[in-house]
């Protein structure tokens, strides 16, 4: 996934839930893509982006942006490694 390795290497804490695995994770997907289960889905302090680049998340992580966090929620489908 390239989303997540360009946040990993810019030291973005993640927090990662594979909807096949995780029925709640999949409906949270659902409700903010339009029924989809869209992934990458990315959730910033409580903003979802949908298949979104690495620029859009810095922009909601950085001061200027909405959470001023490090840290997202990333939605998968596939297994996902540590």
């Amino acid at each position: 996934m390239a989303l997540e390795m360009k946040l990993k290497k810019l030291e973005i804490e993640l927090v990662k839930h594979n909807i096949w695995d995780d029925e709640t994770a999949a409906a949270v997907v659902r409700s903010v893509a339009n029924g989809n289960e869209t992934v990458p889905t990315v959730d910033v302090a409580g903003q979802f982006l949908v298949n979104p680049s690495a620029k859009q998340v810095l922009k909601l992580l950085s001061p200027e942006g909405s959470s001023g966090s490090n840290r997202s929620g990333i939605f998968s489908r596939k297994k996902l490694n540590d």
